[in-house]
């Protein structure tokens, strides 16, 4: 029998290691544009990214903890805010692609 509760930490994980990574592109990209432009707004933007990629990676810590003492009850409303976070990364990342 598969272990639905390991599955859904398993996802949180997942989710929250994808906002990582898309957001560790999108800092690369903006530093390079801050470099070619100087502009003030890349910073911010840099700025925004790097605050992502660290909530990213404590959320990744804090799921692994919780996952061996919080069920359900805590796991699938942090799925729902997992998701909501991907999405708004991948938003801004082809926004900034395009």
């Amino acid at each position: 029998m598969v272990n639905l509760l390991g599955l859904l930490w398993s996802l949180n994980i997942t989710l929250e290691s994808l906002t990582l990574f898309f957001s560790l592109i999108l800092i690369h990209g903006f530093l390079g544009g801050f470099r070619r432009t100087r502009s003030k707004f890349t910073v911010g933007l840099t700025a925004l990214s790097l605050m992502l990629a660290a909530q990213a990676a404590a959320s990744i810590y804090s799921y692994a903890y919780f996952s061996g003492h919080y069920g359900a009850n805590l796991g699938l409303p942090l799925l729902v805010m997992s998701s909501l976070e991907l999405l708004v990364v991948t938003v801004l990342f082809y926004l900034s692609y395009q």
